[in-house]
């Protein structure tokens, strides 16, 4: 985006140029950070001009040097802008900027004056006494929504005919613009907006953007289903074949993908639920939940836009082990079908991290210093990586799943992805690590990890208000006229874990998950403590026998049962339901079946279903039909019509739809 002044100071404008994207910082002409930030926006192509000899494979470029001949010496990733020239050792970069000063063999400050003149952003020379005189820019003016239709077959002039072509549509279905993707020869791709307004002068369909408040992808979707949840993606083939995955849901993306939330009106999302499915690569997770600039600067991701225009939202882990990049587009080649994707999407939904304020790695939550700083968004992905090839480790050194920054990993893992927790704890069963020792090590380490008090410098204690957990036992720092005491209130240090609702129709009962350690390091394995046990503390011994001492003392018990709350910080809470039939639930009638809950827009994944009788289980409703689905399954139900004479056939088959619906609508 470049600010053009006509006129009055106070009268700017907003003008979109061909290939730029990224805001100037000034007349002076733009930052190192803006000319890195709009090569990489257009990096492949870039890099296939400076070097015609490459080739583009996956998110790497490669060829054979600085002087553009074949080979395979100089890898830059496109993503990033790292490069390295294996060939040279002695040549490297991190940037865009330093790459096409070692091409050009000139320095930092010339080159990025010389690439931000390729760009089209204009120069930035300090030592130039009077600026030169600006150039005209191109005055870009989209009109939204088109007055009139695109051209039947949109010709690029140097790109040709799109391969693909998607309508972004208003609330009512009328056009707004097109994106457009060219396959290249070399298996690369280009996505170009194609908008109507006034260039220069001239009105009609333009190759460029709107330059700020995007519309989104699926806005005539979201109208059509007020009360559905949505799913945002990351690219319209993705929304496309996210909503052929997930009829019940509506699909959206928005325009631009990446790191351009900045740029996108969000407010039709206000008041919806929002599940967020990143692409499986690092920038799919940073541009969920935000990312650090070269410079350590936080840019916050779709998460804080999303929660600022009033969204609920939540974050689906894509599936570990597949290429990077990998979406729902990619599920659907590979054949996953409905229920796949919605049994993953129950597994693997979590709570959105609304990040604040830069936040350190959590593998060393004490030094981000040494160690760069990390995205919210990668702190499990930092943890998988860590103990990606921990069983082949331990089989030459039993010792290497009890270092420190493992351990951390593990008790990260264990409180956010069970599934791969699980895997690597069986890895190293196989090779001969000891079950019970891991489990007692790592739960030390996860009850230090996501600890919701204050620590000392050397991460020993905990606090909570007046209470503080040293060695693994609970203690009350008591006020005296001599000045406050530590007192020591029993023997073990235990959090509440999880908070559960058991609804059965009848009654509702809510259970406390708790687990924690002896003072000696032993665990305490997860009890289930009904609430209204919970104050008399008598389930400590109940659960966990003669080991866990309660000390005596005035006020004991009632001091115990506040710190263990205080000390367990924010307490993940959820319902589940032991019967089948009809609920009113926030406000509309749902279904409870073996496998979930359906409502008036199809499956609600959030429900969950546990009856006492695991037969119950077996009454499991699939997935509700569309199109053509839908179709042969109304026609197979009404050829019972067929079996028999009307007069029979007719009230048998009525019955059968009138007896899911006797608790909503009585006659």
């Amino acid at each position: 985006m470049i600010l053009e002044q006509r006129g009055d100071a106070a009268d700017m404008d907003l003008i979109m140029e061909t290939s730029e994207i990224f805001p100037k910082k000034g007349f002076d002409g733009p930052s190192f950070e803006d000319v890195n930030a709009a090569a990489l926006n257009a990096y492949p192509s870039l890099l296939q001009s400076w070097f015609p000899a490459g080739r583009v494979q996956g998110h790497e470029f490669v060829v054979g040097n600085l002087n553009g001949d074949k080979g395979r010496s100089l890898s830059v990733n496109t993503t990033t802008g790292v490069w390295s020239d294996f060939g040279n050792k002695g040549d490297g970069g991190s940037d865009p900027v330093s790459l096409y000063a070692a091409r050009c063999q000139i320095g930092q400050g010339e080159a990025c004056n010389r690439l931000a003149g390729e760009l089209g952003l204009g120069t930035n020379n300090p030592t130039q006494a009077h600026p030169p005189k600006a150039q005209p820019r191109s005055e870009w003016k989209p009109t939204l929504p088109a007055p009139a239709p695109p051209p039947h077959h949109p010709c690029h002039s140097r790109l040709g005919r799109p391969s693909q072509v998607w309508h972004y549509n208003n609330s009512g279905g009328r056009l707004l613009f097109l994106v457009c993707r060219f396959d290249k020869d070399d298996g690369d791709k280009d996505i170009l907006p194609f908008s109507y307004g006034v260039l220069d002068g001239k009105e009609g369909w333009h190759w460029k953007a709107i330059p700020d408040q995007r519309p989104l992808y699926g806005l005539d979707r979201l109208s059509a289903s007020p009360e559905a949840k949505v799913l945002l993606v990351e690219g319209e083939k993705t929304a496309d074949a996210a909503q052929r995955l997930l009829p019940s849901l509506v699909a959206v993306t928005w325009a631009g993908g990446g790191k351009t939330a900045s740029k996108t009106d969000w407010s039709p999302l206000k008041g919806r639920e929002v599940l967020i499915w990143p692409d499986a690569d690092k920038p799919g997770h940073e541009a969920a939940e935000g990312w650090y600039t070269p410079h350590g600067k936080f840019k916050h991701g779709l998460v804080h836009h999303l929660s600022d225009a009033g969204a609920a939202v939540r974050v689906i882990d894509p599936p570990p082990n597949v290429k990077d990049g990998w979406d729902l587009a990619n599920a659907e080649v590979e054949g996953w079908d409905t229920e796949r994707v919605v049994g993953w999407i129950r597994e693997n939904m979590r709570q959105a991290i609304h990040p604040s304020e830069p936040t350190p790695t959590a593998l060393d939550p004490q030094d981000n210093k040494s160690a760069g700083q990390t995205s919210p968004g990668d702190v499990l992905a930092n943890a998988k990586a860590l103990v990606s090839d921990l069983a082949e480790r331990a089989k030459l050194d039993k010792g290497a799943p009890f270092e420190p920054d493992v351990l951390s990993a593990l008790a990260l893992l264990r409180q956010g992805d069970q599934a791969t927790f699980q895997r690597i704890r069986e890895g190293l069963k196989k090779a001969g690590v000891s079950r019970r020792e891991l489990d007692r090590e790592v739960l030390k380490q996860n009850l230090r990890v996501i600890g919701g008090g204050a620590k000392d410098s050397d991460g020993a204690t905990e606090r909570a208000g007046p209470y503080e957990v040293i060695s693994n036992t609970i203690c009350h720092e008591k006020r005296t006229p001599d000045g406050p005491v530590t007192m020591p209130l029993c023997n073990f240090f235990v959090r509440i874990i999880g908070e559960e609702i058991r609804d059965d129709g009848a009654e509702r009962v809510t259970i406390f998950s708790i687990e924690g350690l002896l003072q000696d390091g032993k665990p305490l394995p997860k009890a289930d403590v009904p609430a209204e046990r919970y104050s008399s503390m008598n389930w400590v011994t109940s659960n966990w026998g003669t080991a866990p001492v309660i000390f005596a003392g005035q006020g004991a018990r009632d001091h115990l049962r506040v710190a263990i709350q205080l000390l367990s910080g924010q307490v993940p809470r959820k319902t589940v339901f032991g019967h089948l039939g009809w609920r009113h639930l926030n406000g509309e009638w749902k279904y409870l079946h073996g496998g979930g809950a359906i409502g008036p827009v199809g499956p609600d994944m959030e429900v969950q279903v546990q009856t006492s009788d695991s037969r119950l289980s077996l009454y499991a409703l699939p997935e509700p039909p569309v199109g053509e689905e839908l179709k042969a399954a109304v026609q197979a139900s009404l050829s019972v019509l067929d079996l028999g004479p009307d007069r029979i056939t007719l009230p048998l088959l009525s019955t059968v739809y009138r007896a899911p619906l006797g608790e909503v609508a009585v006659l």
